[in-house]
């Protein structure tokens, strides 16, 4: 149960920190703004 708990948690943080990357890698590149735009 305490691995299994251990194994969430890595998944949450990394699932969280990939989005925070991407969040930045779309709003603070001008590469990417003028793609979507």
């Amino acid at each position: 149960l305490t691995t299994m708990m251990i194994g969430l948690a890595m998944i949450e943080s990394l699932a969280i920190y990939v989005f925070v990357v991407a969040m930045i890698i779309l709003f603070a590149n001008p590469f990417a703004a003028n793609f979507v735009h």
